[in-house]
C-alpha cells in the first residue's frame, strides 16, 4: 500500500514538472506571435491548463484520502529487511518516514515500541511526571495531553493534543489525534519549558491517526499518520506559560520580552520581537520531517529495551523455533553434506603466534585466485544450543548494531517455507572496490549416541539455491560481486560448555589478491571467535568442575562400572592440570581435524 502511494506521489510531482516545463517552452514560442495569435494561444493554454490541473488535483485528492484513511495505512511492523513477517525485527528509528506528501505535509511513520500495548497506551494518554531530556508529558484535562520533547540542546517542541481512543477489534487500538487551541484550556495547567530552551517549535496536527497493534515478545506496533504544520518561537528571556494558540493561523504569542513566530509556509511574522528567517515551503518540509522523526524517536527511546527483546527472541527460538523447525529439504541436506566433505579435506596452516592462544587459528590461501579459507577452533563456556542461537539469528538488535556502518545488510528468514535464510551484505575493503555477498544459509541438529548435541550451520552462494525466492536490493550495482561458503560446527561438551569450529571461505573474484587484503579479511573473520569467547567467559574453577564431572561420566560409560575413589581423585587432578586436552579427549576431537556427527 505504501509503495503504491509513493509511486502515485512521484507520478504526480513528475507531471507537475512536465506541465511547468511545457508552459515555459510555449511561452518562449509565443514571443514571436501576433496579438491575435497570442490571444488564441492564451485561450487554448488556459483550457489545457485547467484540464491538466483538474486531473492532477483529482489524483492528488484520491492520494490524500488514502493517506488519511486508517484502512489505507500499512500498520504492520516494518522490519529492517524487506521481509514483512510476524516476528518484529529491528526498527531504524528516523529512517521509517514512509510517506511525505509535499502538498499538505502529511507524514507517516511506523516503529516498534518495546512495551506491551496496554502499558504503552496508558503511558501515551497519561502523565509522565519525570522531566528528562527526551520527553515530558502531562494531562491538561480530559482527553487533552501536553507533550514537550527536546529537538536539540536549546530547542524544544511542544504539542497540545486531543486524543480519542477507539477499539475496532481486540487486536487494534486507534487513537484520533488533533491539535487543540490554548484558549480551550487553562494556561496555568501548562508547564514552563526547560531552563536551557531558547527556541520552542510548535508542531500542529490535523487528522492525525495513531494505530497500535500487539506484536510478539511484548512489543507494540506504533503507526502514526498526520498532516503537519510547523511554527517557531524565539526566546530572549524566561518564557511564561503560553497565553494563546491558533491552529488556523499558525501564530503563537507568549509573555516574553522579545518573541515572534513565523509561519513556516507563508513567512508572515507577528509584530512582537525580532523577525525570524523566512523558512519557506522547503524549510518547512525539512523541519517537519526532522521534528516528526524526533517525535517518533523520542517514544522509541523512552521504551527502548533492545537487549531484553533480543533475549526474549533467543529464548523463544530455543523453546519453540528449534524443536518445531521445518524438516530439511533434499537440497539443504546435500548442501550440508557437500560442505562437510570440503572441510574434511581442507588443509590449512596455523597462523604464527597463535599456538598458545585460547582460539586456534588456521589460514589457507587458494593459489588459483582470490579465495581464502580461514578456520578457528575454540572452547566456549556456554551451552551449545545458546551459542548456535547466537550465531544463527542474524537480525537481532545486537547484530544490527554490530553492522550499523555496513552499507547494505538485509535478511530474509524461512524462505519458501524452509528453515533457510537469504542474506545480502556488503563488505568495505581497503584499496579495492567494495564487495557484496548474496548468501544462502541453513542449519541441522544432530544428536549423538551419548546424548550430546551438535549443530551445523552451512552457508553457500545463493546461486546454489533452487527455490522460487530471490531478492534484490537497491544500490547493489555499485558493488563488485563476491561469494562465501563454509560451516559452523557447535559440539556440546558438557551442559554449559561446547567446542565451536568455524570454517569459511571468502572469494573476492580477483586474480591477484594483495597480502594486506588477505590480512584484513582474516582479522575480520578469525577475530569473531575471540569476541564471542570473551562474551561468554565464565569463572575458570566453575568450568573445571563441570569438566571433571563430564570426564568421570565418560569413563563410567566406557568402563561400565563406577570409578573408585582414588581414580576419581586422579582424574580431577589431571583435569586441573590439562583441562583443554581432556575436553578434547571427552569430545573425541582433535584440533587439527574436523569431524561431523
Amino acid at each position: 500500500m505504501i509503495e503504491l502511494q509513493k509511486q502515485k506521489q512521484l507520478k504526480y510531482e513528475a507531471e507537475l514538472e512536465l506541465a511547468a516545463e511545457r508552459l515555459v517552452k510555449e511561452a518562449a514560442v509565443r514571443e514571436n506571435f501576433t496579438p491575435r495569435e497570442k490571444e488564441a494561444a492564451s485561450e487554448e493554454e488556459r483550457n489545457k491548463s485547467t484540464s491538466v490541473m483538474s486531473q492532477l488535483e483529482e489524483e492528488d485528492d484520491t492520494l490524500q484520502k488514502e493517506l488519511r484513511r486508517p484502512d489505507g495505512v500499512d500498520a504492520s511492523p516494518v522490519p529492517a529487511g524487506p521481509l514483512n513477517r510476524a516476528t518484529p525485527s529491528v526498527q531504524k528509528v528516523g529512517e521509517n518516514m514512509l510517506v511525505k506528501n509535499t502538498t499538505t505535509h502529511t507524514y507517516h511513520t511506523n516503529i516498534t515500541i518495546h512495551e506491551e500495548l496496554e502499558v504503552f497506551l496508558e503511558t501515551l494518554l497519561g502523565d509522565r511526571p519525570k522531566v528528562d531530556r527526551t520527553l515530558y508529558q502531562k494531562i491538561v484535562e480530559k482527553d487533552v495531553v501536553y507533550w514537550s520533547f527536546m529537538v536539540t540542546d536549546t530547542k524544544s517542541c511542544d504539542l497540545l493534543l486531543r486524543m480519542r481512543v477507539e477499539r475496532p477489534d481486540e487486536d487494534e487500538v486507534v487513537v484520533r489525534v488533533e491539535s487543540v487551541e490554548e484558549e480551550e484550556v487553562e494556561a496555568t495547567s501548562l508547564p514552563n519549558p526547560h531552563s536551557t530552551v531558547t527556541k520552542i517549535v510548535r508542531l500542529l496536527f490535523e487528522e492525525g491517526t495513531i494505530i497500535l497493534r500487539p506484536l510478539q515478545f511484548g512489543q507494540t506496533s506504533f503507526t502514526f499518520t498526520a498532516q503537519v504544520d510547523v511554527g517557531e518561537v524565539t526566546k530572549d528571556a524566561i518564557i511564561a506559560p503560553p497565553s494563546s494558540f491558533s491552529r488556523t493561523t499558525t501564530s503563537v504569542t507568549r509573555s516574553t520580552t522579545a518573541a515572534s513566530i513565523t509561519n513556516a509556509v507563508t513567512g508572515v511574522t507577528s509584530s512582537r520581537g525580532a523577525v525570524l528567517k523566512n523558512l519557506g515551503a522547503s524549510g518547512e518540509t525539512a523541519k517537519g520531517k526532522e521534528i516528526f522523526c524526533k517525535l517518533a524517536g523520542s517514544f522509541y527511546e523512552q521504551f527502548k529495551k533492545e537487549d531484553v527483546i533480543d533475549a526474549r527472541r533467543k529464548a523463544d527460538f530455543i523453546k519453540n523455533g528449534i524443536p518445531n523447525a521445518s524438516p530439511l529439504t533434499e537440497a539443504e541436506e546435500n548442501l550440508i553434506a557437500k560442505l562437510m566433505r570440503e572441510v574434511e579435506v581442507m588443509k590449512a596452516k596455523r597462523i604464527a603466534g597463535t599456538v598458545n592462544d585460547s582460539v586456534e587459528k588456521f589460514l589457507h590461501r587458494d593459489k588459483k585466485g582470490g579465495a581464502t579459507w580461514g578456520m578457528t577452533v575454540a572452547k566456549m563456556d556456554v551451552a551449545a544450543i545458546t551459542l548456535f542461537t547466537e550465531l544463527w539469528l542474524l537480525d537481532t538488535y545486537a547484530r544490527w548494531a554490530e553492522h550499523k556502518k555496513t552499507a547494505i545488510r538485509e535478511v530474509w528468514e524461512n524462505i519458501d517455507g524452509t528453515q533457510g535464510v537469504e542474506y545480502i551484505g556488503s563488505l568495505s575493503l581497503p584499496g579495492v572496490q567494495d564487495r557484496i555477498f548474496h548468501t544462502w544459509l541453513t542449519w541441522k541438529r544432530l544428536m549423538g549416541e551419548d546424548g550430546r548435541e551438535t549443530f551445523i550451520i552451512a552457508l553457500s552462494p545463493f546461486v546454489e539455491y533452487r527455490g522460487a525466492t530471490c531478492h534484490e536490493v537497491e544500490g547493489a550495482e555499485k558493488f563488485h560481486d563476491a561469494t562465501t561458503k563454509g560451516v559452523h560446527i557447535v559440539k556440546q561438551l558438557t551442559k554449559n560448555t561446547c567446542e565451536w569450529t568455524h570454517v569459511q571461505q571468502a572469494d573476492l573474484k580477483i586474480s591477484v589478491l594483495p597480502e594486506y587484503v588477505v590480512n584484513y579479511i582474516a582479522k575480520q573473520q578469525l577475530g569473531k571467535a575471540n569476541e564471542l569467547q570473551e562474551k561468554f567467559r565464565r569463572n575458570g574453577k566453575e568450568v573445571d568442575r563441570e569438566g571433571e564431572t563430564a570426564l568421570v561420566e565418560v569413563m563410567k560409560e566406557q568402563r561400565g562400572v563406577a570409578l573408585m575413589e582414588d581414580q576419581v581423585k586422579v582424574f580431577k587432578s589431571e583435569s586441573v592440570r590439562s583441562s583443554r586436552d581432556l575436553w578434547r579427549r571427552a569430545s573425541g576431537q582433535r584440533s587439527s581435524r574436523l569431524t561431523s556427527s
